[in-house]
């Protein structure tokens, strides 16, 4: 069952791919932390697709998969695999009328092995305004299911549900989502369109990442910049919250909305999901301290490669790449550190040559971490490096 809201933008994308809509603002102005530019086409349509034993749902063992070896193997293997750890997932109002359903995926177990730990998006289970959850796992058990964290701003949601009751189902094994390249093939397995098709798997190639949105993913009037993995594996109404697996049979992402509709023109094979080290480090917050706070740095910054030449030359800019820095948030990380004018090129030891890389390297850290900037002048000469303490 859809949920529409009013549509609050001139320029907007409207998501809902399973449960909800998400507002999309292609023409937001970026926050002084982010200066970067969204890569969604203008007049575009979006379709979003613990007990208290906080340490085992924040800390699943990993499991040992095969290699999948792509010249002898199909892909039936590594599915009998992977789709034992996804589920559906279900929302109901108190009269047990169903609200909405998405999908999931198992990754950890309870010590004393009454229940398992599933991840899925928040707007999945309608941002927890459901009276009741149930789970269905692959082998079509019904259980039921309870939120234990969720943030509607960041699209994660973690469930605890009674465990399949002979054990059948397996844990996902966590990958690195750093580690992703572009063309890399991949495969989603959910629940698109409801229950009736569930344990549906699709394969595709990975075709972006970092890829920049501005989404009102609990509807609360503020928007929020995610980097997404882009993928053409076909992904409908239901896959929402269910996992993005690489070819070794390991959880890469959770498949959270699609791009439909640019003005008239239908687009297809244009779907997103959150990368698993995101997904993962905002899930582990919420269940250790109840809430999730992205860094801040305290300046704002300009892509020079989204620079024109002539923008490049009016600024007397001689580098091709890294962030200039436009200005200094007063009290900000930066304040009294660094000066507006140079460009920032690492953070660490990480190379920065756009804003996706500063805020995919930035997002690896919290509020109190200590990092090392290191600057240039705008010929790329006078390196300087300064440890801030993000805010």
């Amino acid at each position: 069952m859809k949920k529409k809201y009013n549509l609050l933008w001139v320029l907007f994308l409207s998501l809902s791919m399973s449960a909800c809509s998400l507002k999309f603002n292609s023409n937001s102005s970026p926050n002084k932390d982010d200066d970067s530019t969204s890569q969604t086409p203008d007049n575009s349509t979006i379709v979003n697709y613990c007990d208290n034993d906080v340490n085992a749902c924040a800390s699943p063992v990993a499991k040992t998969e095969q290699t999948y070896n792509p010249i002898t193997d199909d892909l039936t293997s590594v599915y009998n695999r992977t789709v034992k750890s996804t589920v559906t997932v279900l929302s109901f109002n108190s009269n047990f009328t169903g609200l909405s359903s998405g999908s999931g995926v198992i990754y950890g177990t309870s010590s004393d092995e009454k229940y398992v730990y599933i991840y899925t998006n928040a707007h999945v289970i309608n941002n927890a305004n459901a009276a009741y959850f149930e789970i269905i796992y692959y082998n079509n058990t019904r259980v039921s299911a309870t939120v234990l964290v969720q943030d509607g701003e960041e699209d994660v949601a973690v469930l605890q549900a009674d465990r399949e009751p002979t054990g059948d189902y397996l844990e996902a094994t966590i990958g690195n989502s750093d580690g992703l390249k572009i063309g890399q093939t991949i495969f989603a397995i959910g629940s698109p369109l409801g229950t009736d098709y569930r344990n549906t798997m699709t394969q595709g190639i990975i075709s972006g990442l970092n890829v920049a949105m501005d989404t009102d993913n609990d509807d609360d009037g503020t928007e929020t910049r995610m980097y997404l993995i882009q993928t053409d594996a076909a992904l409908s109404s239901g896959n929402s919250g269910g996992p993005m697996f690489n070819l070794d049979g390991q959880f890469i992402g959770i498949n959270t909305l699609k791009l439909t509709k640019s003005g008239s023109s239908v687009i297809e094979g244009f779907n997103f999901s959150i990368p698993s080290n995101h997904f993962v480090k905002v899930a582990t917050e919420l269940l250790k301290d109840g809430s999730y706070v992205r860094p801040l740095i305290g300046v704002q910054v300009v892509d020079i490669g989204q620079l024109s030449l002539h923008e490049r030359e009016k600024l007397g800019i001689e580098t091709a790449l890294g962030l200039y820095i436009d200005e200094i948030v007063s009290g900000g990380a930066c304040d009294g550190k660094i000066v507006s004018g140079r460009i920032i090129t690492k953070i660490n030891s990480k190379t920065i040559a756009s804003t996706p890389d500063f805020i995919s390297e930035l997002y690896k850290f919290l509020p109190g971490d200590v990092v090392t900037i290191s600057t240039v002048d705008l010929i790329g000469n006078d390196p300087k490096t300064v440890e801030i303490t993000l805010k």
